[in-house]
Parts: structure tokens; C-alpha cells; sequence
């Protein structure tokens, strides 16, 4: 006698066990299945769950490390600003920022040279305010 109902058991939410009341749509090593317990549309579904995770697992892990080569970082700029100004380390980090756009006025003027465009004046100012900072001359 064929059967026509799938021949697995479903777990029910009071803690029976039932057979699976779908009708049969393939049969797997002589075993009838409906289409949802088939296992190879188990496995095939699994292998896609699994693939999915995989990449989610490695777009965390690539950021995973950045975060981590930050935070070395982040410590390495802590020691060397410690290094320049035991005292106030904050005052080295803030007066990075005016350094680099002080780096960046000289970049600029010496693109610009040749327009006769000159603030010497004003990048020498610039740099003094920056160095004043560090050696917590000026707030």
C-alpha cells in the first residue's frame, strides 16, 4: 500500500509529536515526503541560509578588523601625543587638526606661488598658534 501523507513528524507546541498532514509530492530513498520535509529542498535551503551567513560573517569580519586597526591607532596617537605633553595629552591631539590645516595653507601656497599670492605672515602665525598649544602655552 502507497501512502499519501508525508511521512515525517511534526513537532507540536504541547510536546507531541505528529505525522505531517501534507500530501506527498516526491519520494526520497523509498520514504514519502511532502514539499516542504523533501530533503533535498532541505538541504538546497540550508546551503542558501549558510551562503547568506557567510557573507554577512565576512563583511563583519572585515569590519571587525578596520575597528581594530582603529583602535591601535587610536592608542599609538594616544602614547605619541603622552610622549610630546605628559601633562595634557588633549591639547597635542586638538592641535594635530591645526597643524594638518596649517599643512594644508602651505600646500596651497606653494601651489599658488606663482600668482604672487603670499600670506607668509599668516601661515608663520598659523604654525606658532599650533606649537603654542602644544607646549600648553595658549588655551
Amino acid at each position: 500500500m502507497k501512502s499519501t501523507q508525508c511521512s515525517k513528524h511534526v513537532f507540536a507546541e504541547r510536546g507531541f509529536n505528529y505525522p505531517c498532514r501534507k500530501k506527498v509530492t516526491v519520494e526520497r530513498g523509498g520514504k514519502p515526503y511532502c514539499t516542504i520535509h523533501d530533503p533535498e529542498y532541505i538541504e538546497a535551503k540550508r546551503k542558501a541560509l549558510t551562503e547568506e551567513w557567510g557573507k554577512e560573517w565576512a563583511e563583519k569580519e572585515v569590519r571587525w578588523a578596520e575597528q581594530k586597526e582603529l583602535r591601535k591607532l587610536q592608542d599609538t596617537a594616544l602614547a605619541g601625543c603622552k610622549v610630546v605633553n605628559p601633562d595634557n595629552p588633549m591639547a597635542v591631539a586638538l592641535s594635530i587638526e591645526d597643524l594638518y590645516e596649517a599643512l594644508k595653507a602651505i600646500i596651497g601656497w606653494m601651489e599658488k606661488w606663482q600668482n604672487a599670492e603670499w600670506n607668509f605672515n599668516g601661515m608663520l602665525i598659523d604654525g606658532r598658534k599650533a606649537l603654542a598649544k602644544v607646549d600648553r602655552k595658549e588655551g
